[in-house]
């Protein structure tokens, strides 16, 4: 069976050294309820679209994937967590840099940036979502998914 573009990001991801874990989730729930560890990276599929279909005896659409990564540092050394945001813009530049025009596979377009967003500081580690996303074309006879 192919890799789900879920399984090929966390394989880019896993080539940096900055990241003592990458791993996929459910959703944030699941992230938060294991075991998370200072430096991780958790890939989620946030979404994926389509638009109407573009031919008229068969299916024809564009598709959109929106992916999530969940990037989690601790905070150890300041009170209002502004070690932990500078650790995580440093993630997210290097998130950048694997991810932002990388082409995960033939089927898909480069990857894009989003957006960025603290969604969590609780117990002293700091969660942000980065969000990129890739498009790519499905086809179908009879609107039957190819």
């Amino acid at each position: 069976m192919p890799a789900t573009l879920r399984q090929l990001i966390e394989t880019r991801l896993r080539e940096s050294t900055l990241f003592a874990e990458v791993s996929g989730a459910a959703d944030l729930a699941a992230i938060r309820a294991n075991r998370i560890t200072n430096k991780g990276a958790y890939v989620i599929r946030k979404r994926r679209s389509s638009t109407g279909n573009n031919a008229s005896q068969s299916a024809l659409q564009t598709r959109t994937h929106q992916l999530s990564i969940f990037l989690v540092v601790h905070n150890v050394k300041s009170a209002r967590g502004s070690d932990a945001d500078d650790d995580n813009e440093l993630l997210s530049i290097e998130v950048e840099q694997l991810l932002l025009g990388w082409v995960p596979d033939a089927a898909y377009n480069p990857l894009e940036f989003v957006s960025n967003q603290i969604v969590s500081f609780s117990n002293n580690f700091l969660i942000a979502e980065d969000i990129y996303q890739t498009k790519s074309i499905v086809r179908g006879l009879n609107y039957g998914i190819v």
